[in-house]
């Protein structure tokens, strides 16, 4: 089984700024492993290696946010989310784990007027660049780079409650972004 010791602190402050009300708050969470299952994708692209890394691996995370709230129903949410995902190899350098973004963002605004029965959402998530495994040994056709670029996923919803239920509608991934090639060789 996996062993790991996990802490973390958290700071929230409530704030007031004019006639918006809401809170900032910051996160920092840390789990060092001593045994984790890991997907070793480093070794070969060829074949798919799971097994106990009982060397040093850290996950730590730090999170701030913004939340705020107009009494009209205006409600605006903001938070960054940093990761650092990585386990220590025999020779001490760091070895990033991938699909793991060190830089998240969320935007989040939200119109829920208290005299109306309905409600609009719009969520914006942007990822920074994430380590993917290695292809080298691939026929080139099949290469691609080390590290992703930086992408993002827009929502929205529309919801209109009743006294007993509610209905929504909405789209997801608005600006259609699609990952180049997802899967290699997949026709092979």
């Amino acid at each position: 089984p996996e062993k790991a010791l996990n802490w973390g602190v958290n700071i929230t402050h409530a704030i007031t700024i004019g006639a918006l009300s809401g809170r900032i708050g910051a996160d920092y969470y840390e789990t060092s492993f001593r045994n984790q299952i890991f997907p070793d994708y480093n070794r070969s692209p060829l074949v798919a290696v799971v097994e106990n890394y009982t060397d040093r691996s850290v996950s730590r995370a730090f999170q701030s946010d913004l939340d705020l709230n107009h009494p009209s129903g205006l409600q605006f949410k903001l938070a960054y989310n940093f990761l650092d995902v990585y386990r220590k190899k025999a020779d001490g350098t760091k070895d990033v784990l991938p699909f793991n973004p060190e830089h998240r963002v969320l935007c989040v605004i939200s119109m829920a007027p208290v005299d109306k029965p309905w409600q609009a959402d719009v969520h914006w998530h942007g990822y920074g660049k994430q380590r993917l495994p290695d292809t080298d040994q691939n026929p080139e056709l099949y290469q691609r780079n080390r590290v992703s670029d930086p992408y993002s996923l827009t929502t929205a919803q529309f919801t209109w409650r009743f006294t007993k239920w509610e209905i929504y509608g909405g789209c997801e991934n608005i600006f259609d972004f699609r990952q180049k090639q997802p899967i290699l060789s997949w026709q092979d």
